[in-house]
């Protein structure tokens, strides 16, 4: 047995259960509140569910367009994601809040749901211009960085989290 036929159907199974997600919590109607919409050509699902996906298949769009996986150009990908008109926040705490109604029946009643919030710096102290970079105080350390800040929300019952 060798490891690329198993990591493929790992793959393969994740992409379809990611597609499943997506037709549950993330429908047109609310793509539309969101401000997220295609007018030609590839649907706005299509983009959405193509580079969210990328996250968890350890490519990257460069790859998949030399294996000819790719039917659309990286100029409509990056058009899609840079609309101004997008609300990404929304689209992600309207998934998010989907998903934890549908789990909360779920657990049990003596189980605690609690919302985390964590600001992570991510430190780039060698980087000059990138966008976004600014100095940022480490409150753990007491010290200044060159960095960014990222701001988490988690939903857990302390054995799923989101």
């Amino acid at each position: 047995m060798t490891i690329l036929p198993q990591f493929s159907d790992n793959i393969n199974l994740l992409e379809n259960a990611f597609q499943c997600f997506l037709k549950t919590h993330c429908s047109a109607a609310l793509l539309g509140r969101c401000g997220i919409e295609k007018a030609m050509g590839v649907s706005a699902r299509e983009l959405i569910e193509y580079t969210a996906s990328l996250a968890f298949s350890h490519t990257n769009y460069y790859r998949e367009t030399q294996l000819g996986r790719v039917s659309f150009g990286k100029a409509v990908v990056y058009r899609f994601l840079n609309k101004d008109k997008s609300n990404w926040q929304r689209l992600l705490s309207s998934v998010a809040g989907s998903a934890v109604k549908e789990l909360v029946p779920l657990t049990g009643g003596d189980r605690i749901n609690a919302l985390i919030f964590d600001d992570t710096l991510h430190n780039r102290d060698r980087s000059k211009k990138v966008e976004g970079l600014s100095r940022v105080y480490d409150h753990t350390t007491g010290k200044y960085y060159k960095g960014f800040k990222c701001l988490s929300a988690a939903w857990t019952d302390g054995n799923t989290t989101f």
